[in-house]
């Protein structure tokens, strides 16, 4: 059955090619299969609880209803492998996730070893652990503090990845995040997203109709003509004066709030938390 079956194809197969040559064809076009584009087939029409891999799309994505942005969130603390001949040496590590876009967590809390060897080497050194989150693809390992990085290990999400540090260098000097940027949209250069910068005002006196700036934030692409906002975190505290109004503008790379004072009298708003966040 399968031999006639093939012959079958084969025959049907000719007889198209046949049907689309001619004297002055043959030999000058080759025969070519072409086919409609297709749209992009639906991942679902509810949650999806197998999708866990990265997705990139070239020509946009098309939603009917909400799009939840969840951030990957602070790793665990990994773990620390001695390998080779140990010793009594100690060792202090940190992990950081990394998204698909190379957006970063807060560096886990630091964890170490205290039976390293104490000159590490490609036969005595360190194998460090990180990971197994949701959404990680990839790990920066920080070492000696969360001020100094050494290397990053690959990863699918949940699960965990090792770097092996063979090296007594502490590494090259490191920024660590204080605000989780992986639960971001990004569009174009700037960044937005849930994740939103937090700090304390500065809680010192604020001269008559002035502007005072406080501590600004450094936001990656940020320009002059983007807008931004700032809020209480929990509210306006009770202790600060009703006359004080929170704003913030931009600048390169840069958001900075500031508190205005628009009354004919000093103010001394109390130093609270406020939240800021550049907006789309």
């Amino acid at each position: 059955m399968k031999k006639f079956l093939k012959m079958g194809f084969l025959a049907a197969l000719f007889i198209a090619i046949g049907a689309f040559e001619s004297t002055s064809w043959k030999g000058l076009v080759p025969f070519v299969i072409e086919s409609e584009a297709q749209a992009a087939p639906n991942i679902g029409s509810g949650p999806n609880s197998l999708l866990t891999a990265p997705i990139n799309t070239v020509g946009g994505i098309q939603s009917v209803g909400s799009i939840t942005v969840v951030a990957i969130g602070t790793p665990s603390a990994g773990s620390v492998v001695n390998i080779g001949t140990a010793g009594s040496t100690t060792y202090t590590y940190a992990c950081v996730a990394q998204d698909i876009n190379g957006l970063e967590t807060i560096p886990s809390a630091t964890f170490t070893t205290t039976t390293g060897n104490a000159t590490l080497s490609a036969t005595n050194f360190n194998r460090v652990f990180c990971g197994g989150q949701a959404g990680a693809v990839a790990y920066r390992i920080l070492k000696a503090d969360t001020a100094h990085k050494i290397g990053v290990c690959f990863t699918q999400p949940n699960q965990a990845c090792s770097f092996d540090d063979n090296s007594t260098s502490a590494g090259t000097s490191y920024t660590a995040l204080t605000v989780d940027q992986t639960g971001s949209i990004t569009s174009g250069a700037i960044t937005t997203g849930n994740s939103a910068l937090q700090e304390n005002t500065l809680g010192t006196s604020i001269t008559t109709v002035t502007c005072q700036s406080q501590t600004a934030f450094t936001v990656t692409g940020a320009t002059t003509n983007m807008g931004c906002v700032c809020s209480w975190n929990g509210g306006v505290p009770a202790s600060n004066p009703t006359a004080a109004i929170l704003e913030c503008f931009t600048s390169a790379n840069t958001l900075t709030p500031v508190l205005c004072n628009p009354t004919a009298a000093s103010v001394t708003p109390t130093a609270t938390s406020i939240n800021c966040r550049i907006v789309p």
